[in-house]
């Protein structure tokens, strides 16, 4: 699976080798900006991603996802690592929960939201 997918816009979604771990790294390279931003990994069909305290869109208390990597990776999990908890949701429960806003209309910057309530909170020993 390493490689890149490109959007319509000229931006690109990076695709790491396999690390030792057996992760693929996912890194957003937008046309406008000059770094590359790391948006989660994918392994063992489970994508995850990290979040800081400002990570959640409070408009609709949500995470926010590049729709266009989750379409791409189609994992069957969803972690999110939010200050040190992970939420976990099924890729069902996602597809049925997202919303979209209009920030951008497509590629890589279309960005979906899905809201806290839909996520469980996974203990640390699972």
């Amino acid at each position: 699976m390493p490689g890149s997918i490109t959007d319509g816009n000229g931006n690109t979604l990076l695709l790491s080798d396999l690390t030792t771990d057996n992760r693929i790294i996912l890194k957003l390279d937008l046309r406008r900006d000059n770094f590359q931003r790391n948006i989660g990994y994918l392994r063992h069909n489970v994508y995850v991603k990290k979040e800081n305290k400002d990570g959640i869109f409070r408009q609709l208390n949500a995470f926010g996802f590049c729709a266009m990597a989750i379409n791409q990776m189609s994992p069957q999990l969803i972690i999110v690592n939010y200050m040190g908890k992970d939420y976990v949701i099924g890729k069902e429960a996602f597809d049925k929960n997202k919303k979209f806003l209009n920030f951008k209309k497509d590629g890589f910057e279309l960005r979906c939201f899905v809201p806290l309530k839909y996520f469980k909170r996974r203990r640390k020993h699972e």
